[in-house]
């Protein structure tokens, strides 16, 4: 058992029980009561008491991608039925299967989904439009901070995820120069999903890009399909990416694992990350969500910089791309995630 995921998962539901359309108070009682999973996501069961009752109920919440996984915990809910511990699993299994059918049509009804479809092919493209990252940049172009390059090979990961447990960190076959180099995002509002991050850009020379092309990654750090089909890719479980040195990645991995030795009862994302998205919300409170979309950290083991920035609409495959100037060289480096044009129609 994840006692960490468990205990998110069970303040999440107190939360919706807090409602004033559902209980409109704490239960007078809350207890775990088992897990399952569930089309590749991991799920709590809870029982509770409402005040004045001595009858125990049934509520669900979880839909979390992994052990590491502490953001997403986005299918919470009570239908309030009694609960009995032999039909429990299959109560919550088939409330999960009511949220994501309704969530399915929704998005069906409103045309998210086809909008969705459409964003998911064009993020996954050989070559990228040049027309089209531009077009973003120029409605909204964000200063993140810089990256610190000591060795010139580039890791894109989740920072949350994989770089702490050293799993689907893509490392990139092409080194830059060693040096510093400035990342920005371009942001926009739509009807359908509110704010996002679109498209992360870090500048390697002043030069514009006429041409996007696909980053292929080393060897070791692509992944294989269970077809034997190469994946130059990383994976996004906690709705985080980040453009860092490969040592950095190292480094922020000993920070992490130091911080568990260390602060056995505490999570790295909630007391040391949290609060610096926080800061960077504050500092820029309109190109970013209440949470905090980006920020620039700084490892304290040797002051190096990484950026950490939402990955657009969630979780998925996400790819590097190389800009490349008139002349044929690279000039930048972009992690398209949202084209707001799917979504403004």
């Amino acid at each position: 058992m994840n006692k960490k995921q468990k205990n998110i998962a069970k303040n999440a539901l107190i939360e919706w029980l807090k409602h004033p359309s559902e209980l409109g108070k704490n239960p007078s009682a809350i207890e775990y009561a088992g897990e399952f999973d569930l089309h590749r996501m991991h799920y709590y069961i809870f029982r509770f008491q409402k005040e004045g009752s001595s009858k125990w109920y049934t509520g669900v919440s979880g839909g979390y991608a992994n052990d590491f996984d502490y953001a997403h915990c986005g299918h919470v809910f009570s239908e309030m039925k009694e609960y009995d511990e032999h039909t429990a699993k299959k109560d919550c299994m088939d409330t999960v299967e009511m949220i994501i059918a309704h969530w399915k049509k929704t998005m069906t009804d409103s045309g998210l989904y086809a909008a969705l479809q459409e964003n998911s092919r064009f993020i996954h493209l050989e070559e990228i439009p040049v027309q089209d990252i531009d077009k973003q940049f120029q409605k909204s172009n964000v200063y993140i901070g810089d990256v610190n390059f000591p060795t010139g090979a580039i890791t894109v990961a989740d920072p949350l995820s994989y770089i702490p447990a050293n799993r689907h960190c893509l490392e990139l076959e092409q080194k830059i120069p060693i040096g510093s180099y400035p990342v920005y995002v371009s942001v926009s509002d739509t009807p359908s999903l509110g704010l996002r991050m679109c498209t992360v850009r870090m500048k390697i020379t002043p030069n514009t890009a006429v041409k996007y092309l696909h980053a292929k990654g080393t060897p070791e750090t692509v992944i294989i399909a269970s077809d034997e089909k190469i994946i130059h890719g990383f994976p996004v479980d906690a709705s985080m990416i980040s453009i860092c040195d490969s040592m950095q990645a190292r480094r922020l991995r000993a920070v992490c694992e130091d911080f568990e030795k260390e602060y056995p009862e505490k999570d790295f994302y909630e007391d040391v990350l949290s609060p610096l998205f926080a800061a960077s919300y504050q500092a820029q409170p309109l190109v970013q969500r209440q949470e905090g979309d980006f920020i620039e950290w700084i490892n304290p083991i040797d002051k190096k910089k990484m950026i950490m920035v939402a990955s657009g609409i969630g979780d998925g495959i996400y790819y590097a791309y190389w800009g490349y100037d008139e002349k044929g060289e690279i000039c930048e480096l972009i992690i398209p995630m949202v084209n707001p044009e799917y979504f403004s129609k």
